[in-house]
């Protein structure tokens, strides 16, 4: 698996193809936090459209809850838009929304299938 970073005026774009795996998802995360931009950030596209495989448990799902909870002391009025159209990772997805918004309540966090419709919510 792989993810590349496109950091962009206001936000970035994460894009991760091949197998997702949590190790990958956890080093994406810190690479974020870790870089400077993302402090004045106002949003996360993660667009997961591109991989082929998922090697995900809701055991990763909670872990990576866990980081999130600690990174949110960094951004907490970031938006996260997760674009998604695999079904076998839908509902992964949806427990790490729901499980992070009982956490932390500051951010807005959604599910899109397209990133076209992603962009749109980011719209003011």
């Amino acid at each position: 698996m792989s993810f590349k970073h496109q950091w962009e005026d206001k936000g970035v774009l994460v894009t991760y193809s091949g197998e997702l795996t949590s190790d990958d998802i956890i080093k994406s995360n810190s690479a974020l936090v870790g870089n400077a931009k993302y402090k004045k950030s106002k949003y996360i596209l993660s667009d997961f459209n591109h991989i082929s495989a998922v090697n995900v448990s809701d055991t990763d799902v909670e872990i990576t809850k866990i980081f999130e909870t600690k990174d949110y002391q960094y951004n907490k009025n970031i938006k996260v838009a997760l674009i998604n159209s695999n079904p076998s990772l839908q509902i992964l997805i949806e427990n790490y929304i729901n499980k992070t918004l009982v956490d932390i309540h500051g951010p807005q966090k959604k599910l899109f299938a397209t990133l076209s419709d992603a962009r749109q919510w980011l719209t003011p």
